[in-house]
């Protein structure tokens, strides 16, 4: 063969992998907008430097076998709430969700609430995507889990915050502060709360804060959240912040042996 036509292939195979891998990936869409709000809403969404900055983390942390879709928007007849759809391999993240994350942060008290409501707002929703993100890695790879699926979520969404960026200690702070807004909201705890598959507001609020603790105990001088944490809960709060870390890790793991990069 021919050096030209020698290389004439290999940049054609080169780009073939590339456009290849290139469809394994998290991909961000944005819906239809029906009204001006929701318009207000998908512009600060899609100019959101720290939601672009997420998504190129995870397409630079993860070579995923299916494409993992993140639909920005509301979809008529469909829960009002984030979830990760099994059945089309797709997260969605209804407009109505940042609405009321934001006025739930503009109506909390001064000292629930330390910064602008829109940039906590924001910060609790970047945790929410990669909450329903963790469910769509457990199902697509069969990740096992002992315990809630939901707790799990937690976790990985946490971990994969504080990995993301430099200030995710405060933007995983702001995630548990909405747990506390929405345990306020919420009223007295009923049966159905207990039987629910989530824990419940308030103990994702202080395990969200524990692993935020455990993760640099030396840059926090006192206990995170608004009450006294005992010295021997601070120290199983490194436990269990260490634990949090290498379970995933090893569970990761198990992505690698699926990657479509692994099997060339």
């Amino acid at each position: 063969m021919k050096p030209f036509a020698t290389i004439v292939l290999l940049v054609v195979s080169v780009m073939i992998t590339s456009l290849s891998y290139a469809k394994h990936a998290v991909r961000l869409r944005y819906l239809p907008t029906s009204s001006t709000a929701e318009a207000a809403l998908a512009q600060k969404l899609q100019a959101s430097h720290e939601l672009n900055t997420l998504v190129g983390f995870l397409n630079q942390r993860f070579d995923l076998v299916v494409p993992i879709n993140i639909l920005m928007g509301n979809q008529d007849g469909e829960d009002p709430d984030p979830l990760y759809d099994a059945y089309h391999q797709q997260v969605l993240m209804p407009y109505e969700f940042f609405h009321t994350s934001r006025q739930l942060f503009e109506s909390a008290p001064e000292r629930i609430m330390p910064t602008r409501a829109a940039t906590a707002a924001m910060h609790a929703f970047l945790h929410t995507l990669l909450h329903e993100f963790a469910h769509a890695l457990i199902d697509q790879y069969s990740l096992p889990i002992v315990g809630r699926e939901e707790d799990a979520a937690d976790g990985l969404a946490t971990l994969l915050l504080l990995q993301a960026f430099n200030d995710g200690q405060t933007m995983a702070i702001h995630a548990a502060e909405l747990f506390l807004l929405e345990s306020l909201a919420r009223g007295p705890i009923e049966q159905a709360d207990l039987w629910g598959e989530h824990s419940l507001d308030e103990q994702r609020y202080y395990q969200i804060l524990c692993w935020v603790y455990g993760s640099q105990p030396e840059a926090y001088g006192q206990p995170l959240g608004d009450t006294q944490w005992s010295i021997e809960r601070l120290d199983m709060c490194v436990e269990d912040y260490n634990l949090l870390h290498s379970s995933w890790s090893i569970l990761l793991s198990i992505l690698d042996d699926y990657s479509p990069t692994s099997q060339r």
